[in-house]
């Protein structure tokens, strides 16, 4: 059975809020939606699929870190 989640029940279990997921459906983007009566609905494993698509992954570790601009010395 598919599960499915109005803006405000995202808004509990997703850092989600409900105004930025009306902004992104006013975008056209952001999950895939229906509309239920009045109400926008959300499957939750396309929820999920769209927030595992927005994962952002570090080029550089740490210890590959490249040095920054020298700061300047401090005059006695």
């Amino acid at each position: 059975m598919k599960h499915y989640l109005t803006r405000k029940q995202v808004e509990q279990h997703y850092p989600l809020s409900q105004s930025y997921l009306a902004w992104l459906a006013h975008k056209g983007r952001g999950p895939q939606f229906r509309i239920v009566g009045r109400n926008a609905v959300y499957l939750v494993t396309e929820i999920e699929d769209w927030l595992d698509s927005l994962l952002v992954t570090s080029k550089r570790s740490r210890s590959q870190k490249r040095p920054g601009r020298p700061r300047k010395r401090r005059q006695a």
